[in-house]
């Protein structure tokens, strides 16, 4: 079998001018809907990234506060246990 019977006129796609430019037109699109994805991810990823170190800040917080209560319970027990023994 030669190179000629393996391959048919069919099985080879001639570019036009025309498809060129319709394959040009199609790759630029699929490139500005990237770069708009691209973008959108972006802020979201700061949007997420800033509510997470607020969310982080907050729970630094309740942590401290959570510790200054448990000090002021401790506290109080230990008022109530001299009080106990007083009696």
């Amino acid at each position: 079998m030669t190179l000629h019977n393996r391959i048919s006129p069919t099985d080879v796609e001639v570019e036009t001018p025309d498809r060129s430019l319709e394959l040009l037109t199609d790759l630029n699109e699929q490139i500005t809907q990237l770069l708009k994805l691209c973008e959108e991810l972006q802020l979201e990823n700061e949007h997420l990234t800033a509510e997470r170190k607020k969310l982080l800040d907050e729970r630094q917080e309740l942590v401290q506060k959570c510790s200054l209560a448990e000090e002021g319970i401790d506290a109080t027990i230990a008022r109530l246990e001299a009080l106990i023994k007083e009696e």
